[in-house]
């Protein structure tokens, strides 16, 4: 009968179809995401907020981003270099990391990997509205007005540093042995007693102030 000849027709047509899309499919590599245990299983190295958006950074070139703080997405960053620091620079995401590795992107689509040239590892990034510094080993400070093209300048000390914030017209960067330098407006560091020789990890600028917390329960506050 007609209706049963159009039925196997009909049929015989989907099992090529199926063949097909499998075919197809087994030409695409599988992306795997983290499933447990949540949110994903890289070490976070640093946090940034911007936009309605969290990204974290975190070893091995990996990047994650969320908009509830519940369900993180995989980026794709172009290095396997792990990934230090972060932060906004107006609109771009700047992202800092092992042996002067730069990323920054405009679109969670489309991250730009830089290379500045060094085996230093840039340990801190912060931005004011026209300049961002990046902060590291060895005492290293690069500078750059876009994200996209970095140029070191001479700090005076070989201190490691840890961490680096903006603020009053100031960028703030501590390190190693209790090393809080600052950079003025002009483009000169300066170096500035801190009171302690524990390490300090990060600082932050608050209100009106400067925050800086490390080893060993250190906590500092500068106006």
């Amino acid at each position: 009968p007609a209706a049963r000849r159009l039925g196997a027709i009909g049929g015989s047509l989907l099992a090529w179809l199926l063949v097909l899309v499998a075919a197809q499919a087994s030409d695409r590599p599988f992306r795997w995401r983290w499933s447990n245990p949540a949110p994903h299983g890289g070490n976070v190295f640093d946090m940034t907020y911007g936009f309605g958006l969290t990204v974290q950074v975190c070893e091995r070139g990996q990047i994650y981003t969320s908009e509830d703080l519940l369900l993180w997405h995989p980026r794709t960053s172009g290095t396997t270099n792990a990934l230090r620091a972060t932060t906004f620079f107006n609109n771009r995401l700047l992202v800092t990391g092992e042996s002067g590795t730069v990323v920054w992107a405009d679109s969670l689509e489309d991250f730009q990997l830089l290379d500045l040239g060094t085996a230093d590892w840039l340990e801190g990034v912060a931005a004011s509205g026209t300049l961002a510094v990046a902060v590291g080993d060895n005492g290293a400070a690069y500078t750059s007005t876009t994200g996209t093209n970095w140029t070191r300048e001479t700090t005076g000390f070989t201190t490691w540093l840890r961490g680096v914030t903006a603020g009053n017209n100031l960028f703030v960067a501590v390190g190693e042995g209790g090393r809080i330098a600052t950079r003025a407006a002009n483009g000169n560091w300066s170096v500035e007693t801190s009171g302690t020789v524990q390490h300090l990890n990060r600082v932050a600028f608050i209100g009106s102030q400067f925050w800086a917390v490390g080893d060993a329960g250190t906590v500092l506050v500068a106006n």
